[in-house]
């Protein structure tokens, strides 16, 4: 009995994480112009092959009425195929998370349940090769991260420039880590830190 109270908390675990995840893949999409621009695409695209493409009708077509059903039923297919895959644009996980999260599943960077932490986005800074990772890590608590910093920027290849901070809009949502971090292994300065002429 114990065992299948413990498989369904994990299965709810399991569907609240999802969901989370989503809407937060949601709202990182919809502050992304190239999200909106393919978003646009899809519903635009639905909408001109409602009005341009028309399958027949299977059989006899003099029964007006049932052609007429079919064709709103193809166009209603048609709409509701766009919205779906607009949805899905706007809900995609940001580029590198499978390997990302596959990375911090390896380390065992994973909370009670086994889950890793889900990467929410992956935005650029400009004009630098400096990169914000947002995770969604209900569960994983920040002194975690920081304890595991050296495996993490082991296995993702990166290096941190910051400290792990909690995200959200005052930064003090504790279901998610912000990462500041830049490719590649910390340089090390290499000239000497004295001065010759002195």
């Amino acid at each position: 009995m114990n065992t299948n109270f413990n498989d369904r908390v994990r299965k709810l675990e399991e569907q609240r994480r999802r969901r989370d995840v989503m809407v937060s893949r949601l709202c990182a999409n919809i502050k992304r112009p190239v999200s909106w621009i393919a978003t646009a695409l899809a519903l635009v695209s639905g909408w001109l092959a409602c009005t341009y493409v028309r399958i027949p009708f299977p059989g006899v077509g003099n029964l007006t009425g049932l052609v007429m059903i079919w064709d709103y039923a193809i166009m209603l297919l048609i709409l509701l195929l766009s919205m779906l895959a607009a949805l899905a644009i706007l809900t995609m996980p940001p580029l590198h998370a499978k390997n990302i999260e596959s990375g911090l599943q390896h380390i065992a960077l994973i909370d009670r349940y086994g889950f890793s932490p889900a990467l929410v986005s992956n935005q650029g800074l400009k004009h630098s090769n400096i990169r914000e990772l947002r995770f969604y890590s209900r569960g994983i608590a920040k002194e975690i991260w920081t304890k595991r910093q050296a495996a993490i920027e082991d296995v993702l290849n990166i290096h941190w420039i910051e400290e792990p901070q909690y995200g959200g809009r005052k930064r003090n949502n504790r279901n998610y880590i912000v990462l500041i971090v830049a490719p590649g292994a910390e340089s090390k300065r290499e000239e000497p830190l004295y001065d010759d002429e002195l």
